[in-house]
């Protein structure tokens, strides 16, 4: 063999490696799944090899799903997932004393149990165009300085979305300046200062149930939802902590993607600012009157809004809504 050809050979070897590692990274992370009434405990470790996270829920054992999707990344993979199994699924950091602890508390929400820890949250309403693009482990917290551990809990759910959870007892002060940074690091850095131990979740709950949360109190709301979210049922929250999180989910869109979203977004704030003082029925009224004008003004988005929605179904459930509205029409 001459050396010329010896050197070709050499390099498609090495042109085939480089091709293999780029398909290799650049997977990475995405999640396939082709399940039919598949075990949800075995879609769930699947989904855990692939993306190296941890999942935990509380759906009955023999729980089955069955969804298809390729090469999708982790969050459009949970929705789907969710969407299966009537579910809602988000990030949780706990930070305990030790694993031990964790471990404990994970199995006691698997059971539906609800004593002995805080979780800190704010049900983060969801907005066209960041549904499902949305990763939470890439929100950014800033920490202000604060007195102990449940007080900087409360703080990640006023500045980030997820929830945080604590053992009651477990409140010790904490000394050390903490730097902004991506949320996990953070949670490590105060479980650190704390003489803990932090993990990060991703939770699949499906049990209808309240989930016992430490909800931020609201400024100056109080009775009934938040105004210009009817559909928190009640849950006190105040609105310019739901803002800031919608502001920073729209600071981290891609640039061709945020201009439209951020003018969606100070067009919805200037109108919930116009109907703030009014009674609970008038705003509720005005507000079905904007979405119903913003739909005969924009059709077009609420039609991406439902094909984004129905790619989320299975058959199953596409076949459901459509018995429904059959149903309906047939009683009118």
């Amino acid at each position: 063999m001459t050396n010329r050809a010896r050197f070709a050979l050499i390099a498609i070897a090495i042109l085939s490696a480089m091709t293999f590692a780029w398909r290799l990274w650049s997977e990475l992370g995405l999640v396939t799944i082709d399940a039919d009434s598949a075990p949800l405990d075995r879609v769930l470790r699947s989904i855990e090899k692939q993306t190296g996270i941890a999942i935990a829920t509380d759906a009955p054992t023999g729980t089955t799903v069955t969804m298809h999707v390729i090469r999708v990344p982790l969050t459009r993979a949970l929705r789907v997932l969710a969407t299966a199994t009537d579910a809602t699924w988000t990030v949780a950091y706990l930070v305990a004393p030790d694993a031990t602890e964790i471990r404990a508390e994970l199995g006691r929400y698997a059971d539906g149990q609800t004593t002995g820890w805080k979780r800190f949250t704010i049900p983060t309403p969801p907005m066209p165009g960041l549904t499902g693009s949305h990763d939470p482990r890439e929100d950014r917290w800033q920490p202000q300085p604060e007195e102990n551990l449940h007080a900087y809990l409360e703080q990640g759910a006023r500045a980030v979305e997820g929830q945080f959870w604590v053992p009651d007892d477990f409140n010790p002060v904490i000394n050390a300046p903490l730097s902004a940074n991506r949320v996990e690091f953070v949670v490590r850095d105060l479980a650190q200062a704390a003489d803990a131990t932090a993990e990060r979740v991703f939770l699949l709950t499906t049990q209808s149930r309240p989930e016992p949360t430490e909800v931020v109190p609201a400024a100056g709301i109080t009775g009934g939802p938040p105004v210009g979210a009817p559909f928190f049922a009640g849950v006190p929250v105040d609105r310019a902590v739901i803002d800031a999180q919608i502001q920073a989910r729209i600071d981290q869109m891609p640039a061709e993607q945020r201009a439209s979203a951020q003018a969606a977004f100070d067009e919805g704030k200037a109108f919930f600012n116009t109907i703030e003082a009014l009674p609970a029925i008038e705003r509720e009224g005005k507000i079905a009157d904007h979405f119903a004008n913003a739909m005969e003004r924009n059709p077009g988005q609420m039609d991406a809004r439902m094909t984004q929605i129905d790619a989320s179904q299975t058959v199953e459930q596409r076949i459901e809504f459509f018995r429904r509205v059959v149903r309906d029409r047939n009683a009118e």
